[in-house]
């Protein structure tokens, strides 16, 4: 069996530095620089994974250091014990380790009292607890001044039974946390990061908090006594009772520059809980979208104590605020005097100074005074809010409204009017919007839009940049535009427009048609047809009827062709029955050929005659004959011996045999040689003339039915690109959300406003009232939103007009919207006042 390659050289260690591997290694190097009362610096091994069997502990006023690679090392408490315990000045140094497992009474990574620094340093903390205080640092001593420092390092799932779910100092100690993520920490009791009583400074810098609890107050830090500094930081979805993310119990808070999300606090103060003491807000600090029970403050809950914020606010937002300055008693020394002129001159130094250098030129300070500034000078010349001891609901600073324009500019950040209305041409579509966005296309947006406006029906735009309803641009006649149309849309076969701005198009009327798009006017009908309202191509006038009429708009319209004539369809005046032919009826779409036995010598007539004994009357025969000519053979003289010469019937004309001249072929029959009668043209061909040799392909968007004169087109709701169509049930149904006018070669998508639920329509349904449609070719149309209305075919919601609003959908008219209660504001298209 080959053996494993060797492992590669510990690298070489600087002077003072000792190595491990394992547990007793560890244990040793530390106990013997106690004994020889010696700082030591111990190197894990990379990778290694130490288990510790008990605490590690340091009694002796020395300063350990245990380190590893980027490979961390990892000690373990295997849940079962703490990882270090600390005394009698002993100061600890933990750098790029992974720290799991520890579980101690308190501190289940670092339990120190009356020991100096504490310093976790670009590692993992994981899984760590306690069954008091500190889930992962415990640091308590009134005699020793040090700081608890954790830099670089990840926290995760660390846990403390009563408070500090990852740090709890008490008496005099700093903590210090920097570039370090903690998440999902929590304490039973206080502070789900830290709870500090009466200790030095917590100063949180550049770091974030996500997920974290206590079971009481702080669900992320609770200070008692301490002065708490976030600088760049983040504080979300935390949680507890009392201050879902910060509790001030008494000392000062500073938060700049960072931002509270989201959370939770079930009982008061869904942000921040202030019980005492002076919090100040500053440099863009953020509160929002936090929660808490009704009146009891989601974003800030103020028992006693000062809150204020000094601007700038973060970009979007606004506070009411007046600058931080003395004020002082008017100048008293005599007028004239050098005195009064010097103490004129410096009142401005003064007001922003609470040591004035010429400390004669001030008076004394008034008893009234606009901020605390004796407690924080440097409040002094900033713009600040001091908030009234009354519960916080809405995120803070408050944002300015949807369509007013926010900035980053503390000059504009001094009332809900913000930088003002949203600039024309541009939109503002939400709270606390500080960069613009262009208009819509299809809209238009004057000053202080939210919701854009669509350009009226009968106009559109495809440019993001209208500031008004008449910068659209008007629909062309034989277009139409929907409201809020970024282009204008042809009229459909069967309708136009022949004005500007029109949103839709007008029908054809009954005796009219059109069968091309865009147009500005209808056709009058074809002669031999009739055309309904709405007609995109004439219709033939049934078989049997006939019309040279131009106006006709019914079938009723055409005339029953009179007894004795033929009509097909389509036929704009009778046709008298040919010699050989009758027709005894009205309403004959063909003549009957004289059957055997009979003849026919005259035209329009209605009966055939019968034949003489001795006399030949062939099928169609036109006169009696002594000798007849064959069928598809015609004779028109006689040679001197009485007898007819018989010819080939010519093309295009039939010849049913005797003495027939020849029948040219009727519309709708050919023939392409001799032949005794013509045939009728084969179903999905016509010929609209007579004398035809051949038949035509039927054309798209018709059908052509046998024997057809001239093609039919596909009804209404149905289209073909065929050329061999030879019944209706050949054209194909229009799908759901397209429709198709009569004689149709392609489906059309319904308007946006408009819709079709099932196939087969002639035309699309306009959306009901109180619904909207703004995506052509669709089936169905939806409610109309909160803050908006829609009527009878809207392509797009309008918004309720400023000064009304609307919490409700399906709304159908401006007047649906509610008036704006008095003392509250609604924007366009305001949900809520």
């Amino acid at each position: 069996m080959p053996r494993p390659p060797p492992l590669p050289p510990r690298p070489p260690l600087l002077p003072g530095t000792v190595f491990a591997a394992a547990e007793a290694e560890l244990r040793n190097h530390i106990d013997e620089a106690i004994a020889e009362k010696r700082s030591v610096s111990v190197l894990l091994e990379p990778g290694a994974h130490i288990k510790l069997s008990r605490l590690l502990e340091c009694d002796s006023n020395i300063k350990v250091i245990i380190f590893s690679s980027d490979e961390r090392a990892t000690l373990d408490g295997q849940g079962k014990s703490g990882l270090f315990r600390l005394r009698g000045g002993c100061s600890l140094t933990l750098r790029r380790l992974a720290l799991v497992n520890g579980r101690a009474y308190n501190g289940g990574v670092v339990w120190a009292e009356g020991a100096g620094d504490v310093e976790i340093v670009d590692s993992t903390i994981t899984d760590c607890e306690a069954t008091q205080f500190g889930g992962g640092v415990y640091v308590a001593s009134a005699e020793v001044n040090s700081a608890v420092s954790i830099v670089d390092t990840t926290i995760t799932g660390v846990y403390a039974r009563v408070d500090g779910g990852v740090v709890f100092a008490n008496f005099g100690r700093d903590i210090f946390m920097t570039r370090s993520t903690v998440l999902s920490c929590s304490a039973g009791g206080i502070g789900g990061v830290v709870a500090a009583y009466n200790s030095g400074a917590v100063s949180l810098t550049r770091s974030n908090v996500t997920d974290c609890s206590a079971g009481w107050r702080g669900g992320a830090i609770f200070t008692k006594g301490s002065d708490l500094l976030a600088t760049d930081s983040s504080f979300s979805g935390c949680r507890a009772d009392l201050g879902g993310a910060v509790y001030v119990q008494s000392g000062t808070a500073r938060l700049a520059r960072s931002n509270i999300f989201n959370c939770i606090a079930n009982v008061s103060g869904g942000g921040l809980f202030s019980e005492d003491g002076q919090t100040i807000l500053s440099d863009g600090t953020l509160i929002s979208g936090c929660t808490a029970p009704d009146g009891e403050g989601r974003s800030l809950f103020l028992l006693a104590g000062e809150v204020a914020y000094a601007l700038p606010a973060s970009p979007g937002r606004w506070l009411p605020n007046a600058r931080c300055e003395v004020y002082r008693g008017a100048c008293a020394h005599p007028p004239g005097s050098p005195q009064q002129a010097a103490c004129l001159k410096h009142r401005d130094d003064c007001a922003t100074s609470h040591e004035p250098p010429y400390e004669w030129y001030c008076q004394n300070a008034t008893f009234v005074q606009p901020c605390n500034w004796k407690s924080d000078p440097h409040l002094l010349g900033q713009s600040l809010y001091q908030l009234p001891l009354l519960p916080v609901e809405q995120d803070f600073p408050f944002a300015c409204s949807a369509g007013i324009l926010g900035s980053a500019d503390p000059e504009y950040q001094s009332s809900s009017t913000c930088a003002g209305p949203c600039p024309p041409r541009r939109r503002c579509p939400t709270e606390a919007t500080s960069q613009t966005l262009p208009c819509t296309a299809g809209h238009y947006c004057p000053a202080g839009t939210s919701v854009p406006l669509p350009c009226p029906a009968g106009s559109y735009s495809n440019r993001i940049d209208l500031a008004a309803a008449s910068e659209c641009t008007d629909a062309t006649p034989g277009h139409f535009a929907n409201t809020g149309s970024t282009q204008q849309t042809p009229c459909a076969k069967g309708s136009y427009t022949n004005a500007p701005k029109q949103g839709e198009c007008t029908l054809c009327a009954g005796g009219t048609y059109q069968d091309e798009s865009g147009e500005t006017a209808c056709k009058p009908c074809e002669a031999g047809s009739y055309c309904a309202v709405g007609a995109a191509a004439p219709l033939p006038c049934e078989a049997g009827s006939y019309s040279s009429a131009t106006n006709n708009d019914e079938p009723s319209d055409c005339t029953p062709c009179p007894a004795g004539s033929s009509c097909t369809a389509g036929s704009t005046a009778p046709s008298a029955c040919p010699a050989g032919s009758a027709a005894p009826s009205d309403r004959s779409p063909a003549c009957e050929q004289c059957e055997a036995g009979s003849y026919q010598n005259g035209t329009g007539s209605t009966t055939c005659v019968a034949c003489a004994l001795g006399q030949l009357c062939p099928v169609g025969a036109s006169l009696e004959l002594p000798a007849a000519c064959e069928p598809g053979t015609y004779s028109n003289m006689t040679d001197g011996d009485g007898l007819p010469d018989c010819f080939r019937c010519p093309v295009g004309s039939s010849c049913p045999g005797g003495a027939a001249p020849p029948t040219p072929c009727a519309a709708g029959t050919f023939a392409m040689a001799e032949r005794p009668a013509c045939e009728k043209c084969h179903g999905g061909t016509y010929q609209n003339e007579t004398g035809a040799t051949s038949c035509r392909d039927c054309l798209p968007g018709h059908y052509c039915a046998e024997g057809a004169a001239a093609p039919l087109p596909c009804d209404g709701g149905s289209y073909s690109t065929a050329t061999d169509n030879d019944e209706p049930s050949d054209c194909s149904e229009a799908s759901p959300g397209y429709f198709a006018v009569t004689g149709s070669t392609q489906q059309t998508p319904c308007a946006k406003g408009t819709f079709t639920a099932a196939g087969g329509h002639s035309e699309c349904i306009p959306c009901p009232s109180g619904t909207y449609q703004s995506e052509a070719g669709s089936t169905d149309c939806h409610d109309c939103e909160k803050g908006q209305y829609c009527t009878t075919g809207a392509a797009a919601p309008l918004p309720c007009r400023a000064g009304t609003f609307s919490n409700a959908t399906g709304l159908a008219a401006p007047d649906s919207c509610t008036a704006c209660p008095a003392g509250h504001a609604c924007t366009t298209g305001s949900v809520e006042p």
